[in-house]
Protein backbone atom coordinates (compact mmCIF):
# COMPACT_ATOMS: atom_id res chain seq x y z
CA UNK A 1 0.00 0.00 0.00
CA UNK A 2 1.35 3.42 -0.60
CA UNK A 3 2.52 5.11 2.20
CA UNK A 4 3.60 2.41 4.59
CA UNK A 5 6.58 2.26 6.36
CA UNK A 6 9.20 -0.15 5.54
CA UNK A 7 12.18 -1.17 7.00
CA UNK A 8 15.32 -2.64 4.71
CA UNK A 9 16.29 -5.65 6.77
CA UNK A 10 18.83 -7.28 3.87
CA UNK A 11 20.61 -5.93 0.77
CA UNK A 12 21.92 -9.30 -1.37
CA UNK A 13 23.41 -8.74 -4.88
CA UNK A 14 22.76 -11.55 -7.48
CA UNK A 15 26.13 -11.21 -10.00
CA UNK A 16 24.79 -13.95 -12.54
CA UNK A 17 21.95 -11.09 -13.64
CA UNK A 18 22.88 -8.07 -12.11
CA UNK A 19 19.71 -7.61 -9.52
CA UNK A 20 19.74 -6.23 -6.32
CA UNK A 21 17.59 -8.02 -3.84
CA UNK A 22 15.93 -5.89 -1.33
CA UNK A 23 14.21 -7.95 1.95
CA UNK A 24 11.48 -5.52 3.65
CA UNK A 25 9.37 -5.50 7.20
CA UNK A 26 6.62 -3.26 7.75
CA UNK A 27 7.96 -0.31 10.66
CA UNK A 28 6.56 0.90 13.09
CA UNK A 29 5.86 4.97 12.53
CA UNK A 30 4.45 6.47 15.04
CA UNK A 31 3.62 9.50 12.82
CA UNK A 32 0.71 7.47 11.22
CA UNK A 33 -2.57 7.70 13.66
CA UNK A 34 -4.28 5.15 14.96
CA UNK A 35 -7.15 3.30 13.43
CA UNK A 36 -9.35 5.30 15.58
CA UNK A 37 -7.99 8.93 15.16
CA UNK A 38 -8.23 11.08 11.98
CA UNK A 39 -4.89 12.02 9.70
CA UNK A 40 -6.36 15.15 8.49
CA UNK A 41 -3.00 16.24 6.43
CA UNK A 42 -4.41 15.71 2.32
CA UNK A 43 -2.33 13.22 0.69
CA UNK A 44 -1.07 14.79 -2.64
CA UNK A 45 -1.87 12.10 -5.29
CA UNK A 46 2.38 12.20 -6.72
CA UNK A 47 3.02 12.52 -10.33
CA UNK A 48 6.14 10.15 -12.04
CA UNK A 49 8.71 12.96 -11.60
CA UNK A 50 7.66 13.50 -8.31
CA UNK A 51 7.54 10.20 -7.23
CA UNK A 52 10.93 9.26 -9.07
CA UNK A 53 12.86 12.95 -7.49
CA UNK A 54 11.18 11.63 -4.04
CA UNK A 55 13.01 7.81 -4.70
CA UNK A 56 16.42 9.74 -5.80
CA UNK A 57 16.41 11.77 -2.68
CA UNK A 58 15.75 9.02 -0.69
CA UNK A 59 18.25 6.77 -2.43
CA UNK A 60 20.97 9.53 -2.72
CA UNK A 61 21.18 9.18 1.54
CA UNK A 62 23.40 6.10 0.96
CA UNK A 63 24.55 5.92 -3.08
CA UNK A 64 27.80 8.12 -1.78
CA UNK A 65 28.56 5.36 0.27
CA UNK A 66 29.15 3.33 -2.54
CA UNK A 67 32.10 2.91 -5.45
CA UNK A 68 31.62 6.32 -8.55
CA UNK A 69 31.45 3.14 -10.94
CA UNK A 70 28.02 2.15 -8.81
CA UNK A 71 27.08 5.86 -8.95
CA UNK A 72 27.71 5.94 -12.67
CA UNK A 73 26.17 2.73 -13.38
CA UNK A 74 22.76 3.81 -11.75
CA UNK A 75 22.99 7.12 -13.13
CA UNK A 76 23.44 5.72 -16.82
CA UNK A 77 20.45 3.35 -15.99
CA UNK A 78 17.97 6.30 -14.74
CA UNK A 79 19.11 8.22 -18.27
CA UNK A 80 17.87 5.21 -20.01
CA UNK A 81 14.48 4.74 -18.44
CA UNK A 82 13.52 8.46 -18.13
CA UNK A 83 15.28 9.94 -21.41
CA UNK A 84 12.75 13.04 -20.87
CA UNK A 85 14.09 14.06 -17.42
CA UNK A 86 17.95 13.65 -17.97
CA UNK A 87 18.57 17.17 -16.36
CA UNK A 88 17.20 17.35 -13.37
CA UNK A 89 18.23 14.03 -12.75
CA UNK A 90 21.90 15.22 -13.29
CA UNK A 91 21.45 17.52 -10.58
CA UNK A 92 21.36 15.16 -8.16
CA UNK A 93 23.96 13.06 -9.75
CA UNK A 94 26.03 15.98 -9.30
CA UNK A 95 25.18 16.33 -5.40
CA UNK A 96 25.81 12.80 -5.07
CA UNK A 97 29.30 13.38 -6.36
CA UNK A 98 29.70 15.79 -4.72
CA UNK A 99 28.91 14.05 -1.07
CA UNK A 100 31.14 11.30 -2.29
CA UNK A 101 34.11 13.55 -2.64
CA UNK A 102 33.23 15.50 1.01
CA UNK A 103 32.65 12.52 3.26
CA UNK A 104 34.75 9.11 1.29
CA UNK A 105 37.00 10.77 -0.73
CA UNK A 106 37.85 13.78 1.43
CA UNK A 107 38.29 16.34 -1.10
CA UNK A 108 36.51 18.72 -0.49
CA UNK A 109 37.25 21.38 -3.14
CA UNK A 110 36.50 18.31 -5.46
CA UNK A 111 33.25 18.43 -3.38
CA UNK A 112 32.36 21.83 -3.84
CA UNK A 113 32.94 22.06 -7.51
CA UNK A 114 30.12 18.99 -7.76
CA UNK A 115 28.17 21.02 -5.32
CA UNK A 116 27.66 23.97 -7.31
CA UNK A 117 27.21 21.95 -10.61
CA UNK A 118 24.27 20.88 -8.74
CA UNK A 119 23.06 24.04 -8.04
CA UNK A 120 22.88 25.58 -11.38
CA UNK A 121 21.30 22.58 -12.41
CA UNK A 122 18.83 22.84 -10.11
CA UNK A 123 18.44 26.88 -10.65
CA UNK A 124 16.44 25.84 -13.96
CA UNK A 125 13.75 24.17 -12.37
CA UNK A 126 13.03 27.10 -9.98
CA UNK A 127 9.36 27.28 -11.55
CA UNK A 128 9.20 23.72 -12.03
CA UNK A 129 5.86 22.50 -9.22
CA UNK A 130 6.67 18.60 -9.52
CA UNK A 131 10.21 19.22 -8.29
CA UNK A 132 10.50 21.28 -5.35
CA UNK A 133 14.14 22.16 -6.53
CA UNK A 134 13.85 24.87 -3.96
CA UNK A 135 14.39 22.72 -1.38
CA UNK A 136 17.20 20.69 -3.25
CA UNK A 137 18.79 23.82 -3.89
CA UNK A 138 18.97 24.43 -0.14
CA UNK A 139 19.66 21.10 0.80
CA UNK A 140 22.83 21.98 -1.29
CA UNK A 141 23.97 24.99 -0.18
CA UNK A 142 23.33 23.73 3.69
CA UNK A 143 26.35 20.60 2.27
CA UNK A 144 27.94 23.15 1.21
CA UNK A 145 27.68 24.96 4.48
CA UNK A 146 28.37 22.23 6.58
CA UNK A 147 32.10 21.08 4.70
CA UNK A 148 32.80 24.97 5.66
CA UNK A 149 31.90 24.16 9.09
CA UNK A 150 33.39 21.42 10.13
CA UNK A 151 36.39 20.21 7.28
CA UNK A 152 37.65 23.70 5.78
CA UNK A 153 36.68 25.80 8.84
CA UNK A 154 35.15 29.21 7.57
CA UNK A 155 32.46 30.06 9.47
CA UNK A 156 31.59 33.22 7.44
CA UNK A 157 31.01 31.42 3.94
CA UNK A 158 29.12 28.67 6.66
CA UNK A 159 26.62 31.13 7.56
CA UNK A 160 26.65 32.64 4.06
CA UNK A 161 25.34 29.30 2.44
CA UNK A 162 22.95 28.78 5.89
CA UNK A 163 21.34 31.71 4.73
CA UNK A 164 20.94 30.57 1.41
CA UNK A 165 19.12 27.94 2.29
CA UNK A 166 17.04 29.93 4.52
CA UNK A 167 15.89 32.75 1.98
CA UNK A 168 14.82 29.88 -0.09
CA UNK A 169 12.64 27.76 2.22
CA UNK A 170 11.03 30.94 3.55
CA UNK A 171 10.19 32.10 0.24
CA UNK A 172 8.52 28.71 -0.55
CA UNK A 173 7.08 28.66 2.63
CA UNK A 174 4.93 31.79 1.24
CA UNK A 175 4.03 30.40 -1.79
CA UNK A 176 2.43 26.55 -1.32
CA UNK A 177 -0.70 25.49 -0.36
CA UNK A 178 0.28 21.84 0.36
CA UNK A 179 0.49 20.92 4.19
CA UNK A 180 2.43 18.22 4.49
CA UNK A 181 5.05 20.41 2.44
CA UNK A 182 4.74 23.13 4.52
CA UNK A 183 5.90 20.99 7.89
CA UNK A 184 8.59 19.97 6.03
CA UNK A 185 9.74 23.63 5.10
CA UNK A 186 9.38 24.78 8.49
CA UNK A 187 11.56 21.84 9.61
CA UNK A 188 14.64 22.42 7.88
CA UNK A 189 14.38 26.02 8.41
CA UNK A 190 14.65 25.25 11.90
CA UNK A 191 17.08 22.68 11.61
CA UNK A 192 19.35 25.76 9.47
CA UNK A 193 19.29 28.17 12.18
CA UNK A 194 20.12 25.71 14.78
CA UNK A 195 22.87 24.87 12.53
CA UNK A 196 23.64 28.87 12.56
CA UNK A 197 23.66 29.19 16.48
CA UNK A 198 26.68 26.38 16.70
CA UNK A 199 28.98 28.47 14.59
CA UNK A 200 27.84 31.93 16.54
CA UNK A 201 30.42 34.24 17.17
CA UNK A 202 28.99 35.34 20.32
CA UNK A 203 26.12 34.42 22.84
CA UNK A 204 23.81 37.45 21.14
CA UNK A 205 23.82 35.89 17.44
CA UNK A 206 23.66 32.35 18.90
CA UNK A 207 20.32 33.42 20.88
CA UNK A 208 19.01 35.56 18.04
CA UNK A 209 19.15 32.17 15.25
CA UNK A 210 17.49 29.74 18.76
CA UNK A 211 14.87 32.68 19.27
CA UNK A 212 14.17 32.30 14.91
CA UNK A 213 14.08 28.46 15.48
CA UNK A 214 11.57 29.22 18.12
CA UNK A 215 9.75 30.84 16.05
CA UNK A 216 9.45 28.47 13.07
CA UNK A 217 8.71 25.42 15.70
CA UNK A 218 5.98 26.98 17.53
CA UNK A 219 4.39 28.00 13.61
CA UNK A 220 5.19 24.58 12.96
CA UNK A 221 3.11 23.83 16.20
CA UNK A 222 0.47 25.66 15.36
CA UNK A 223 0.06 24.32 11.81
CA UNK A 224 0.27 20.61 13.13
CA UNK A 225 -2.10 20.96 15.43
CA UNK A 226 -4.75 21.37 12.72
CA UNK A 227 -4.50 18.12 11.67
CA UNK A 228 -3.70 16.19 14.72
CA UNK A 229 -4.98 15.85 18.09
CA UNK A 230 -3.34 17.48 21.15
CA UNK A 231 -2.31 14.22 22.42
CA UNK A 232 -0.86 13.16 19.54
CA UNK A 233 2.96 11.98 19.92
CA UNK A 234 4.01 14.42 17.03
CA UNK A 235 2.08 17.20 18.63
CA UNK A 236 3.19 16.54 22.23
CA UNK A 237 6.89 15.47 20.87
CA UNK A 238 7.14 19.05 19.38
CA UNK A 239 5.32 20.90 22.39
CA UNK A 240 8.05 18.93 24.54
CA UNK A 241 11.19 20.57 22.70
CA UNK A 242 9.45 23.76 22.17
CA UNK A 243 9.42 24.25 25.98
CA UNK A 244 12.70 23.27 26.71
CA UNK A 245 13.80 25.59 23.78
CA UNK A 246 12.27 28.60 25.50
CA UNK A 247 13.48 27.76 28.48
CA UNK A 248 16.83 27.72 27.65
CA UNK A 249 16.49 30.91 25.92
CA UNK A 250 14.97 31.97 29.62
CA UNK A 251 11.33 32.47 27.70
CA UNK A 252 10.14 31.68 30.35
CA UNK A 253 6.56 32.54 30.53
CA UNK A 254 6.21 30.94 27.11
CA UNK A 255 7.78 27.59 28.60
CA UNK A 256 5.35 27.89 31.57
CA UNK A 257 2.51 28.20 29.36
CA UNK A 258 3.95 25.34 26.76
CA UNK A 259 4.32 23.15 30.13
CA UNK A 260 0.86 23.85 31.84
CA UNK A 261 -0.86 23.05 28.40
CA UNK A 262 0.94 19.77 28.05
CA UNK A 263 0.38 18.63 32.09
CA UNK A 264 -3.35 18.39 31.21
CA UNK A 265 -3.27 16.99 27.69
CA UNK A 266 -0.99 14.30 29.21
CA UNK A 267 -3.12 13.66 32.37
CA UNK A 268 -6.50 13.08 30.47
CA UNK A 269 -5.48 10.06 28.54
CA UNK A 270 -6.28 7.01 29.38
CA UNK A 271 -2.97 5.52 29.95
CA UNK A 272 -0.62 8.56 30.78
CA UNK A 273 3.12 8.87 30.38
CA UNK A 274 3.84 9.62 33.68
CA UNK A 275 7.89 9.36 33.35
CA UNK A 276 7.09 12.17 30.82
CA UNK A 277 4.70 14.23 33.27
CA UNK A 278 7.56 14.05 35.49
CA UNK A 279 10.02 15.80 33.03
CA UNK A 280 7.50 18.43 32.35
CA UNK A 281 6.55 18.65 36.18
CA UNK A 282 10.81 19.11 36.38
CA UNK A 283 11.05 21.34 34.14
CA UNK A 284 8.75 23.89 35.82
CA UNK A 285 10.12 23.20 39.22
CA UNK A 286 13.31 24.80 37.82
CA UNK A 287 11.92 27.95 36.21
CA UNK A 288 10.04 28.39 39.49
CA UNK A 289 13.46 28.70 41.29
CA UNK A 290 15.10 30.91 38.30
CA UNK A 291 12.58 32.75 37.15
CA UNK A 292 10.24 33.82 39.82
CA UNK A 293 12.30 33.04 43.03
CA UNK A 294 8.84 30.63 43.97
CA UNK A 295 10.00 28.09 46.22
CA UNK A 296 6.70 27.36 47.20
CA UNK A 297 5.29 26.72 43.48
CA UNK A 298 8.60 25.09 43.02
CA UNK A 299 7.89 22.41 45.90
CA UNK A 300 4.61 21.88 44.44
CA UNK A 301 6.00 20.91 41.38
CA UNK A 302 8.77 18.75 42.66
CA UNK A 303 6.46 16.74 44.90
CA UNK A 304 4.38 16.02 41.39
CA UNK A 305 7.36 15.37 39.78
CA UNK A 306 8.18 13.11 42.71
CA UNK A 307 4.28 10.90 42.77
CA UNK A 308 4.47 10.73 38.69
CA UNK A 309 7.63 9.06 39.01
CA UNK A 310 6.55 6.91 41.39
CA UNK A 311 3.96 6.34 39.75
CA UNK A 312 5.78 5.85 36.64
CA UNK A 313 7.72 2.97 38.43
CA UNK A 314 5.08 0.89 39.64
CA UNK A 315 3.67 0.99 35.74
CA UNK A 316 6.39 -0.58 34.37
Amino acid sequence: MIGTCLEITEVTYNNNINVYSVELKVQDDSRVPEDDEEDLIEVKTQTLRENLNNCINTASKYLSDGELDDINKIFAELNELFPQETTWIEGHKQCILGKYYAYTAEDYHLALSYYEKGIKIWEQYLDDNELNAAVNIANIHRKIADIYKTRIIDYSIANKHYDYAITLLSSSLKETANEAYMLKLHELIIWYYEKKAEIAVDENERRANLLKATEYEQLKLNELSKYYPSNHPRVKSLAIYLAGLQKSLLLFEEAVKNYNKLTEICLLEDNPQYDEIAFIYRNLCEICIKWKEDYGSALDCKKKEIECGMKHHVAS
